[in-house]
């Protein structure tokens, strides 16, 4: 038996003095001199002033407000036992977590259990359930007035979240444009709750003393529930009277593989050795939703979900897909030096339409024992080289949803009082399979009795039927189509070492390092080649997939303010107007990533380390023109940032002239908005201490183990202009989501 136990706390993981809010006088400083900057009278000054709040005396700091302390409780208990016909394992977990961003918490229950039976000299079966429960509270992200993390940026400083009976404050007057986030969390529900389980039966027969049938059906549901209540005292439902709405998603997938395994020898000596695996999958799976929302709901907060006096909406759909395949697999081996593979599976999808739903892809591949050769075996100093090939095409349904191949549609419009249907979806019958041709050649290597290893591997893929949306003309009535388009190549190095610089009989110090360098670029678009544009991202033959094409930033003409951009592809032009030119400045996905990591050991104490690090990306500042908005907003908070401002014939800075209501469009999609991704991060750091056996023995427990635990302790970000987490999603965009958690925790494992 074990027992596993642990608490902590959270907080930000990284916000720099440059995000910070502007405090009140700051705010009001920013404000006057943007008033007097846009010409405005002393009249028109004093009377903006008075609605920034001047005549208060708060000085909030909205961040402050909607941060706090996380913590976090994680338990387990599991067990395993059994005789020689039977063992079992099962385990069962709590888990409740509060984030550093009020509204946002959760809860899970867990438990599984993994049985397994020899019923026979032949035959084996065994079981294996896992089940969780979950209940969380989500605050709402992006750019929903209802954000917290937005509403941290933008409030301003002279508005308190209390009035003057010390409650918490929905005024209209004191919040207009962006809600009070504690009285979102106080009045307001967003629950997500979910229940899934994974079940899979598997049997092992020996047919022949070298021909294993295994066979293994998996079923995977999960029942999603989520509800949400708006109040009717203020925010987006109070013109409604508040609103109620539920949505329940049902997920059932099942997938059953049989598989015969046959290995034969060759030889008097044996040393030649063969493998063969043949098999069948077949999966389906089932999304069922069904939602309901209505208007108006009691003046009251005694009622959690109450039952809306206005249905408006009633809806239900269905989506099912499934897949088939055949596979094989061929090995041959000698003297466990020489191996050589090949595999062969068809697919079939009902993704794609009939004339294209199947694709047939291979592989083949070999590995060579190097140091298992006479030549290179009295090496000494040498222990492990192996040298690694292989070719293959393997195929891909991901980037398509379930009809998308078929065109559709849909009820619900109604005309004249009758039941109406309309296009719902294009359709493309012949989408067929995104396919990947991978060339890997690999180098496997240890040095000095494996005290230094490594792995060297050098890759390239080649994709083509690539699936994307392409933009269609609006006159078409749809806005894109899903198409196979284009090809694609990446290429690249990956490289782990790991050694052990010093081993003693009580010490030990390890040390790791890998990266990953990947190298992308498109190779060829339909329609001659013609670029793709993507929102702020472009596809363009011989460029990276997810390059960034933008107009290009230059900065702020010293003489008068004014923003500047630079008109051409030369950059020695530029302009204050804004320019349609756009061109490449680089990608969101990076050059490199990987991670170091170093581990000491004395005498049952631990000391591990972890740095993840990237470099060579973009990322991009989705709200940064309203953050450093130049006064395009001015009745909304700035960040630190816009204290750079130009503010006399003169002056060098970045950020131009900050004007009331500012017009001059300065905000404009740009390259002003992008970052250098790079960023190293100390990801995980443990302390831990093994109790000795001498202790053990005493009070007659296996083991103990002490330990504390901190995750993304440090964060070094590399632009020193950056003004939010550089670690973001695979697009780079900063959206104002929930922060990214800096977690300590302590923690005790007992085994029994």
């Amino acid at each position: 038996m074990r027992i596993d136990a642990e608490q902590g706390y959270a907080d930000v993981a990284f916000q720099n003095d440059l995000s910070k809010p502007l405090n009140r006088q700051q705010y009001l400083d920013l404000t006057r001199e943007g008033l007097v900057n846009s010409g405005r009278t002393q009249a028109q000054i004093d009377l903006a002033l008075n609605a920034a709040g001047i005549n208060s005396n708060n000085d909030v700091n909205w961040r402050d407000v909607v941060t706090r302390h996380g913590d976090f409780t994680n338990l387990n208990f599991s067990a395993a036992g059994g005789d020689p016909r039977t063992t079992f394992y099962t385990s069962i977990g709590y888990n409740k977590q509060q984030s550093p961003v009020i509204g946002s918490d959760f809860q899970r229950y867990s438990g599984s259990i993994n049985l397994n039976h020899k019923a026979s000299e032949k035959f084996t079966i065994a079981l294996n359930i896992i089940g969780s429960y979950l209940d969380q509270n989500s605050p709402t992200q992006s750019g929903a007035f209802r954000n917290p993390v937005l509403a941290a940026a933008f409030l301003k400083p002279t508005v308190s979240p209390y009035d003057s009976n010390g409650k918490v404050n929905f005024s209209r007057t004191s919040f207009n444009q962006v809600y009070n986030p504690l009285a979102v969390v106080q009045y307001d529900r967003a629950i997500f709750r979910n229940i899934k389980t994974i079940s899979t039966i598997s049997g092992i027969y020996n047919i022949l003393p070298d021909l294993y049938f295994t066979t293994k059906f998996g079923i995977d549901y999960i029942n999603i529930q989520e509800q949400s209540y708006r109040n009717p005292f203020f925010g987006d439902a109070r013109t409604t009277s508040g609103s109620v709405s539920n949505l329940t998603s049902s997920v059932a997938n099942w997938v059953w593989t049989n598989l015969l395994d046959y290995h034969k020898d060759f030889l008097k000596s044996k040393d030649l050795g063969m493998d063969i695996k043949l098999g069948y999958e077949a999966q389906k799976s089932k999304l069922y939703n069904t939602s309901a929302s209505g208007t108006g709901v009691p003046f009251t907060t005694l009622l959690k979900l109450p039952v809306p006096s206005t249905p408006t909406l009633a809806s239900a759909d269905r989506t099912d897909y499934a897949q088939a395949s055949v596979f094989s697999v061929l090995q041959f081996n000698y003297k466990s030096k020489y191996s050589i593979n090949g595999s062969y599976r068809n697919d079939g999808s009902s993704r794609f339409g009939p004339n294209n739903r199947y694709g047939n892809f291979w592989s083949v591949g070999g590995a060579w024992n190097i140091d298992k050769e006479e030549f290179i075996s009295k090496a000494t100093i040498l222990s492990l080289l192996k040298l690694r090939a292989s070719y293959g095409i393997t195929g891909d349904n991901r980037g398509v949803a379930p009809y998308d191949w078929r065109a559709t549609y849909a009820f619900g419009n109604d005309y004249n009082l009758q039941p109406g249907s309309f296009p719902n979806t294009v359709g493309n019958p012949v989408l067929t399979w995104e396919s990947n041709q991978q060339t890997d050649v690999g180098l496997d290597f240890g040095l000095f009795s494996n005290r230094l290893t490594g792995t060297i591997d050098w890759y390239q893929r080649k994709s083509k039927d690539l699936l994307f949306d392409v933009p269609l003309s609006l006159t078409s009535g749809f806005t894109t189509i899903k198409s196979n388009i284009g090809t694609m190549q990446n290429k690249g190095w990956e490289i782990a070492l790991n050694g052990t610089p010093v081993r003693t009989r009580n010490f030990s110090w390890d040390l790791g390092f890998n990266i990953s360098l990947n190298k992308n670029k498109v190779t060829s678009l339909p329609n001659n080649n013609a670029d793709i544009n993507d929102g702020n991202q472009i596809h363009r033959v011989g460029k990276d997939v997810s390059s960034i094409y933008t107009r290009l930033w230059t900065g702020v003409d010293p003489a008068n303010g004014d923003p500047l951009w630079y008109t051409d592809a030369t950059r020695k032009t530029t302009t204050n107007n804004t320019p349609s030119f756009r061109d490449v400045i680089g990608h969101a996905s990076p050059t490199a990533f990987g991670s170091f990591s170093t581990g000491l050991n004395f005498k049952g104490l631990s000391v591990d380390a972890q740095f993840n690090y990237q470099y060579g990306n973009l990322v991009y500042d989705s709200w940064g023109f309203i953050l450093t908005s130049d006064g395009s907003f001015p009745t909304l908070n700035k960040n630190q940032k816009q204290l750079r401002r130009w503010q006399k014939p003169g002056d060098i800075t970045d950020l131009p002239i900050y004007i009331y209501g500012n017009s001059n469009n300065s905000t404009a999609e740009s390259s002003r908005w992008y970052y250098k991704g790079d960023f190293i991060r100390l990801r995980d750091l443990t302390v831990s201490y093994q109790l000795p056996k001498s202790i053990m023995d005493k009070i007659k427990l296996d083991n103990i183990n002490l330990y504390a635990k901190g995750t993304n302790l440090w964060t070094k970000a590399f632009d020193k202009n950056i003004t939010f987490d550089p670690e973001q999603g695979f697009n780079g965009t900063n959206d104002l989501q929930v922060y990214i958690q800096r977690t300590f925790t302590l923690g005790i494992r007992i085994g029994f």
